[in-house]
């Protein structure tokens, strides 16, 4: 009798345990849209979520998800400008992603990793970093390849060095033509706007400043 009390009680105590589990994987996926949400507009209580998520990951030990909140922390800490802080954790989120995740989420952290640097003035290191996110994508023709294109133009720009500028804003004007993407295009046509500007040619500036 009191042997089959136990079981009762371990299957019980498993089923309960179960179930918990189970709606934490529910709701943290629901909860998910609402960080990157919270992450643009309130970055209190996005670390607050991020935090529950984190916790709970290291609890299942789920590396997916931990490594979700790891991307969050960074970008939470980008967007508050404490940016080695941001750099910690991408890095944390881009380990866990070399094992696990596909190469567009593993591109998309190293591109994150480049403004990161690139923010700060290492010039060497984000260029290092925005060519790694276009090469992990093997030279798939893709919309994740535009961003950290269009940062190397921008990074060209930054420090006048105008000659590659060009040429890689002639490359990704180019790539746009197999990639119809208009938020994009518009990016692209401000950069054109800062080309022409520093090279003094006035009218072309505020044609494609216009353009945006």
């Amino acid at each position: 009798m009191i042997l089959r009390f136990k079981i009762f009680l371990f299957l019980f105590s498993f089923l309960f345990s179960s179930a918990i589990i189970s709606q934490d994987l529910i709701r943290f996926k629901d909860c998910k849209a609402e960080i990157e949400y919270l992450i643009q507009n309130d970055s209190e209580k996005a670390f607050v979520l991020t935090d529950r998520l984190e916790k709970s990951a290291l609890k299942r030990a789920d590396s997916l998800d931990l490594l979700e909140a790891y991307n969050y922390y960074g970008n939470i800490y980008g967007k508050r400008h404490q940016k080695y802080k941001a750099l910690e954790y991408y890095y944390r989120a881009l380990n866990l992603k070399r094992k696990y995740s596909i190469k567009t989420s593993i591109s998309n952290t190293l591109n994150s990793i480049g403004i990161i640097h690139h923010g700060n003035g290492n010039i060497d290191k984000a260029l290092d970093f925005y060519l790694q996110a276009i090469s992990t994508l093997d030279d798939s023709i893709s919309d994740y390849q535009l961003t950290p294109r269009l940062n190397i133009c921008k990074l060209y720009l930054d420090i006048n060095e105008l000659d590659k500028a060009k040429e890689e804003i002639e490359n990704t004007n180019d790539y746009l033509k197999v990639i119809s993407n208009k938020e994009e295009t518009a990016l692209l046509d401000n950069l054109k706007g800062v080309y022409f500007q520093a090279i003094e040619e006035l009218d072309s500036a505020k044609f494609y400043y216009k353009k945006t």
